[in-house]
């Protein structure tokens, strides 16, 4: 998915009506500026249907012409030769005629706010963290939050759901590794997680003690939420996945506090 400001179809619209004012009284080099800036918004659109079509009209071939005119020191300032712009214009008004039916094509989606701006939720997940914490999650956990922000702007609550739990659980996993000294083998479960760190900690292994709402925290979201969401049990609405989003961040926010307050990790500048 490409983002595209709206702005980009209107500016379109308006310098294609520049085009065809006033076009034939224009210099080879104000004319050229206005062909490239056609061919353009054009590819940066991704028109590809309407690009083929002004290929196969050899629309390229024409702005060459032009091109030769508008740098040419003697012709740069000189009006248009009106053949040349003609042939021109009768090509791009048959290309119109493709670009009206593309562009019908074309769906623009109004996202609904949430809690958070979608600004936030598209591209600034980040700015949900407590500072520090969003550059020392792991990479697979940075991923699956910034998916979860980009579903919940799309409405795709149940999908939002399945990251945030998913990159809570490689944060976890991130978190069972720095305190136990070990390394994951793949095959461990959220729940041999929790259970270890639980066993450690009544062995008096690890010191001190995990916060104990962290611990709890971190067994309710799988009893009550990873299990039932990884297999087809709950759908999520906007409010459920909206809480939902903010209590994996809020685990995730102590699992990294704890880590750096113990000297496991360092916080990234």
């Amino acid at each position: 998915m490409e983002r595209v400001s709206l702005y980009r179809y209107y500016s379109f619209g308006f310098n294609y009506h520049i085009l065809f004012s006033n076009a034939s009284t224009w210099t080879n080099d104000n004319y050229l500026e206005q062909l490239n800036s056609y061919s353009k918004l054009l590819n940066d659109l991704d028109l590809r249907v309407t690009i083929k079509a002004a290929d196969s009209l050899d629309l390229q071939g024409y702005i060459e012409k032009v091109k030769k005119l508008a740098k040419a020191r003697k012709t740069k300032n000189e009006v248009i030769p009106k053949d040349l712009h003609d042939e021109i214009e009768k090509i791009i008004q048959k290309v119109d005629l493709t670009l009206d039916s593309e562009l019908k094509l074309r769906h623009a989606f109004l996202l609904g706010e949430k809690r958070w701006s979608n600004e936030i939720l598209t591209s600034r997940i980040d700015k949900l963290f407590a500072e520090d914490v969003y550059n020392i999650l792991p990479k697979v956990a940075s991923f699956d939050f910034q998916e979860a922000g980009m579903c919940m702007a799309l409405d795709r609550y149940t999908a939002c759901a399945f990251h945030a739990l998913r990159g809570t659980e490689d944060v976890l996993r991130f978190y069972y590794e720095n305190l136990l000294k070990v390394t994951c083998k793949g095959t461990e479960t959220w729940g041999k997680y929790v259970k270890d760190i639980q066993d450690k900690t009544n062995e008096k292994k690890i010191t001190p003690a995990p916060s104990a709402e962290l611990m709890i925290n971190l067994d309710n979201l799988r009893k009550y939420y990873r299990n039932k969401t990884q297999h087809p049990q709950l759908i999520f609405s906007s409010d459920e996945v909206q809480d939902l989003l903010s209590h994996c961040i809020k685990t995730v926010n102590q699992v990294i506090n704890e880590l750096i307050s113990r000297k496991l990790v360092d916080p990234l500048f």
